[in-house]
């Protein structure tokens, strides 16, 4: 995939196209803050219905179960959602069928590995788990195949509306699929439900969310399709995916790992998830809308050439970030303990230091200007020098 000659104007461009893709970029930022924000709010509320039903250990197990999970699922990334902002947005634009190409190829791959490691899961979980001491965090390891396979492809379609700024549909029906989380969630911690049924309840309704994704993209599958170089693709994917392990090893679930690992079945695994997704919700709730849409939009400037534009948007990304998240986190900060004991109750308290802790580090990140973007869970027009001035 080459990059578009200096000083000539893109195939199909004209003197209103950079209006009209800053009009969409505004429109993709508006539905995906308020998906997002749903979404996360949601997550929050799951979050503590569960944590009351099953308790702080029955918390932990399911975390760690989830990070092991998670695990499994960064084996199948590979840069690939990145790789789709990067390359396929501007594609988006001016060729639709190399992005059809494009996204056709990535969504192949991240079936087939998905496949395969669900099956890897099947077959050897149990049996390490065991070795490991843990063989009921092995038991139920063995059965999230569905989970892993559909969450990847979840994130992909995700990457794919993003990328075209169309988010109202796939933002809203995400939230739509958390809000059965929540509803599943409450029914459990009504009438009671071990670890196994909340894993269950996340496998259906992420199988659901991927069904219905795929089934929006459907014109993937049948569109006209237009080869395209994917030797830069695949050396940015490369790149990429060595970020990401990083990323995942220096994060939530790493921990979580390395935890359940020395402390398996104690309370502090359970402590310290919780803690984590609480600052996972109020860490991210609020920015959600700037991650891919931002990566889309800057891509698409670099492709035709606006530096200033990409400087403009840069700075919006990073004063969002500081201003939605910080006052936030700081406030979070100062009343933990009575976070803890209204979402939770007061039994959960002792997961009120690692609350600061994690709340401390998240501050700092965003402060230094790297905002929170979920992978998974975490970064994501050409345009006039006025079509951004509103932001």
């Amino acid at each position: 995939m080459e990059s578009m000659p200096e000083n000539k104007t893109p195939k199909g461009g004209g003197e209103g196209q950079p209006e009209a893709l800053s009009q969409r970029t505004k429109r993709g930022f508006v539905w995906s803050q308020i998906g997002g924000m749903l979404d996360y709010g949601l997550y929050l509320a799951f979050s503590v219905l569960i944590a009351r039903a099953i308790g702080v250990q029955g918390f932990g197990l399911y975390g760690t179960v989830v990070s092991y999970a998670s695990l499994g699922l960064i084996l199948t990334i590979l840069g690939m959602e990145r790789a789709t902002h990067v390359y396929a947005a501007p594609l988006a634009v001016n060729e639709p069928a190399k992005m059809i190409y494009l996204i056709r190829r990535f969504l192949a791959v991240r079936a087939s590995m998905g496949a395969v490691v669900a099956a890897v899961f099947l077959v050897s979980a149990g049996p390490a788990m065991t070795y490991l001491g843990q063989p009921e965090v092995g038991t139920l390891l063995g059965w999230m195949g569905p989970y892993i396979i559909s969450m990847g492809l979840t994130g992909l379609f995700m990457a794919y509306f993003s990328a075209k700024l169309e988010l109202r549909n796939s933002r809203l029906l995400k939230a739509l699929m958390q809000l059965l989380n929540v509803g599943g969630a409450f029914w459990i911690y009504q009438r009671g439900g071990s670890v196994g049924v909340v894993l269950a309840l996340l496998s259906v309704t992420s199988v659901l969310t991927m069904l219905s994704l795929g089934w929006m993209t459907r014109n993937v599958f049948s569109g006209r399709a237009e080869k395209v170089d994917l030797a830069p693709v695949y050396s940015f994917c490369r790149s990429q995916t060595v970020i990401e392990n990083t990323a995942f090893i220096t994060g939530k679930n790493a921990d979580i790992l390395l935890l359940n690992l020395l402390l398996a079945g104690t309370l502090q695994v359970g402590y310290y998830n919780i803690s984590a997704a609480l600052v996972l919700a109020i860490s991210t709730m609020f920015v959600v809308g700037t991650g891919d849409v931002a990566l889309t939009a800057t891509s698409i400037m670099v492709q035709m050439r606006e530096p200033a534009q990409l400087m403009l948007a840069w700075r919006f990304r990073v004063k969002c970030s500081v201003l939605l998240t910080v006052p936030f986190m700081v406030f979070a900060f100062g009343i933990a303990p009575i976070i803890v004991a209204t979402l939770l109750d007061r039994s959960f308290l002792p997961a009120v230091d690692v609350f600061r802790v994690a709340v401390a580090g998240q501050i700092l990140i965003s402060l230094i200007g790297a905002a929170p973007t979920p992978t998974f869970s975490s970064p994501r027009t050409a345009m006039k020098p006025s079509a951004m001035s509103g932001w």
